[in-house]
């Protein structure tokens, strides 16, 4: 005990002044980054991309900078990372997706010829990140070391639905981040003030084209659990409900029911132990005997525009989806979340399930056509469209007026 207590007063004053020290670097090298010249006829931006299941939060920005003439944007695409064996696959999926939607388009391997390429040599004058979380890279493509040459940017790969703690914003990541483009005014009040660094919020550009159209049918429905067990994020009723979803196709056969299970769920499954790769083949097996599906869609607002009724744990994607007008059956695993003011209005407007007889009661409600909550939905989403209009555009013009300041220096 006395040497595990000794232990934690060392460590703990040492990781202060260590962090301290970031604090101090990061800043430093944030002022230098705001004073550098660009060279470039047009503003060279790179985008770091990886899962294509979070494109959609950049999608519209990249496409923008396509079509301006001031920008130069390129897609640096790195390989997957497998969770559970802690390194990086060999190019596959990605790499097909991001070529199949830009096949004329500036396109680079992060990973070539046994290497990763030296972005440093691109001359790059921004650079967006897909994820905040920085062990899926390289470490020479971290903030840390991109800052010294190029400025940092991100829009967040999901839309903040709680009140995160002040640690979630100090990391490295974070610290050497130049500029931060929240995806909420609740976000932006939240996020640092730190010296030499930008934050904004000029809405959030996956939300400020969602569909909105009355539903006239209520048939296809989509499971989203989440991957982790995390009660602060609301828990995950994956491995409690992964067999009792099949409950909704036995009572309702002719209803469409398609899962779509977080992109590392099965990979945490099996690092954590909860699954084999047998048992996890045996399910799909299962599902599929039953006309169940797994989504197959990359992006989950095409997977969106083919749902009518929406069974989740909490997740980002609820924002998104609310803002369709449909209808939103929401697993309350704990009930000790602590929502952003957002958030709860889109969960007082959703159906609560504390049980999965809670869940079969509102399927059966909804597939009958009555949706008591419709109305008060439709209210809401009208209170919360304002913010997301033009957001694209608005992302690329504080893009434009800060390199146009630098210029003007």
């Amino acid at each position: 005990m006395l040497k595990e207590t000794v232990v934690k007063c060392i460590k703990y004053p040492y990781r202060l002044i260590k962090n301290c020290c970031f604090k101090i670097d990061a800043s430093n090298a944030l002022k230098r980054i705001a004073h550098k010249a660009n060279s470039n006829a047009k503003i060279k931006v790179g985008f770091i991309v990886q899962m294509p299941e979070i494109w959609d939060k950049q999608l519209t920005v990249y496409e923008a900078m396509l079509a301006d003439e001031m920008f130069d944007p390129y897609l640096i695409v790195l390989p997957s990372f497998d969770l559970a064996l802690n390194t990086f696959k060999e190019y596959g999926e990605e790499l097909e997706f991001f070529r199949s939607l830009y096949p004329d388009e500036k396109i680079i391997l992060a990973y070539y010829d046994e290497k990763w390429i030296d972005l440093k040599e691109l001359k790059l004058n921004y650079v967006f990140y897909q994820r905040c979380w920085e062990n899926y890279l390289p470490e020479c493509y971290t903030t840390k070391n991109v800052i010294k040459y190029s400025k940092t940017c991100y829009i967040p790969y999901c839309f903040h639905g709680l009140n995160v703690k002040k640690s979630y914003y100090s990391t490295l990541f974070f610290y050497y981040l130049y500029m931060m483009f929240c995806c909420s005014n609740e976000q932006l009040n939240e996020f640092p003030k730190r010296r030499n660094q930008k934050r904004t919020f000029s809405g959030f550009p996956s939300l400020e084209g969602v569909i909105n159209e009355p539903v006239l049918k209520y048939n296809s429905i989509l499971w989203t659990p989440r991957w982790t067990d995390d009660k602060e994020f609301g828990g995950s009723t994956f491995f409690k409900y992964m067999y009792s979803i099949m409950d909704i196709k036995k009572s309702f056969p002719n209803t469409n029911l398609v899962l779509r299970p977080h992109p590392l769920t099965f990979q945490n499954a099996i690092k954590t132990h909860k699954l084999t790769e047998t048992e996890i083949e045996d399910y799909k097996t299962e599902l599929s005997k039953m006309e169940i599906q797994f989504d197959k869609n990359k992006l989950i607002e095409d997977s969106f525009l083919e749902t009518d009724i929406l069974i989740t744990d909490f997740s980002s994607v609820l924002m998104t989806f609310f803002l369709t007008g449909k209808p939103i059956i929401y697993c309350a695993e704990t009930d000790n979340v602590d929502f952003t003011e957002s958030f709860t209005k889109i969960i007082e407007c959703s159906y609560i399930a504390q049980t999965w007889s809670d869940v079969m009661k509102y399927v059966s409600l909804l597939l009958r056509g009555e949706d008591p909550l419709k109305e008060r939905r439709y209210e809401a989403i009208r209170q919360m469209t304002d913010d997301n209009k033009e957001s694209t555009k608005r992302i690329l013009q504080y893009l434009f007026d800060d390199n146009r300041k630098l210029a003007k220096e």
